[in-house]
């Protein structure tokens, strides 16, 4: 079984939801594929911490949970912590850079992963340039 699991923290309370998907994803190798995505629900920022590989379906799981966030909190501040990330995929990169457009700040690490936020941010940075 394959999980995803959302965890939503609040100022009062505390309100974990398990996300399970009763099918399985396993790669060419036989290599079983999970993401976990946290949610951090904390003044000023919100936090979406991501492991795993952001690759396949769990671009899509993780577009929800983001447009969960932003829907419920417009104008809130918003980091998404890659620091355990192992591998983004091409669709991963584009909801990345869709993530970052809308405002959020990506935190990451690993020679890959960086790379890879370093190429939105200067794609975001020469956006910002050509607009101005």
């Amino acid at each position: 079984m394959t999980v995803a699991k959302w965890s939503i923290g609040g100022d009062q309370s505390q309100l974990a939801v398990d996300y399970l998907k009763s099918q399985r994803v396993v790669t060419a190798e036989g290599e079983l594929m999970m993401l976990r995505i946290y949610i951090h629900d904390e003044v000023p920022v919100t936090s979406i911490v991501v492991e795993g590989k952001l690759v396949g379906p769990w671009v899509n799981e993780l577009e929800k949970c983001w447009e969960t966030i932003v829907v419920a909190h417009p104008c809130k501040s918003m980091l998404v912590d890659l620091m355990h990330v192992t591998f983004i995929d091409s669709e991963g990169r584009a909801l990345l850079t869709r993530m970052r457009r809308k405002g959020a700040k990506l935190l990451s690490s690993g020679v890959l992963i960086n790379s890879i936020v370093a190429e939105i941010e200067a794609q975001q940075r020469s956006n910002r340039a050509a607009t101005d």
